[in-house]
């Protein structure tokens, strides 16, 4: 028999219980901003590579189209700020516009590549789907992308691939503030198929789009966005 004590088990206290937590909640809160810019960088990195998807698109459509860019009716009609979309709708099945003619045309099979995975909006990968396939629809297809369009409305001039990097092709969604992908920049895809990041810190472009969906024929409109192009004309 043995004649030892024995030792009284002892949980913990609710004091030490509430250290743990607080020091667990403390490392979470420190440690939450890293990992949300991990996740960005990621999501960055996919929304530059469809971009290049995009740019390959453009090429095979121009060698098959006189070197032309595809055709967008917002752009000869001056309505800049619709071209985030890739169909018009008003239930007609062939409306589609700018960068939707590659999806129609089978250059960009997946709309998939339409779509930025920072975006936040309503503009959604799973709210287009079924509209890709039946583009009959009254309601317009948007993407998460802004196409300069095949025509230059202020200088009255077709856009040329011969450009190259002078030329911004497409960008981040600039339709209205809450289509802006990236908090600090965008992807900027280039007329010599190059993608950039142009870092967008000190807020130049976010001040310069519109908070919401202007009427048509705002006069300012056409203005606006060829400032915003003219952003991306100048940067390296």
């Amino acid at each position: 028999m043995c004649g030892g004590r024995k030792r009284q088990q002892r949980g913990f206290s609710l004091l030490e219980l509430l250290v743990v937590l607080a020091i667990t909640a403390i490392l979470t809160a420190l440690l939450f901003p890293a990992f949300a810019k991990i996740r960005e960088d990621a999501q960055r990195v996919v929304c530059s590579s469809n971009q290049r998807n995009i740019g390959t698109g453009i090429n095979m459509y121009a060698n098959d189209h006189n070197h032309r860019l595809p055709t967008s009716d917002y752009a000869h009609e001056g309505k800049p700020q619709e071209m985030m979309a890739s169909h018009r709708g008003g239930g007609d099945p062939f409306a589609w516009e700018g960068l939707g003619h590659l999806y129609i045309m089978g250059y960009c099979g997946n709309n998939i590549c339409f779509h930025c995975p920072s975006h936040s909006n309503i503009h959604t990968p799973d709210r287009y789907h079924q509209h890709y396939n039946n583009a009959d629809g009254e309601e317009p297809i948007f993407t998460n992308f802004h196409y300069i369009g095949d025509w230059d409305w202020k200088q009255d001039r077709f856009n040329r691939l011969t450009e190259g990097e002078r030329l911004p092709l497409v960008t981040d969604g600039l339709r209205t503030a809450a289509d802006y992908n990236h908090g600090e920049g965008m992807n900027v895809l280039r007329a010599d198929f190059s993608v950039i990041w142009y870092d967008d810190v000190s807020g130049r472009v976010r001040r310069l789009v519109p908070t919401d969906v202007e009427p048509e024929g705002h006069a300012d409109l056409e203005d606006t966005y060829a400032e915003l192009w003219d952003v991306f004309r100048g940067s390296r």
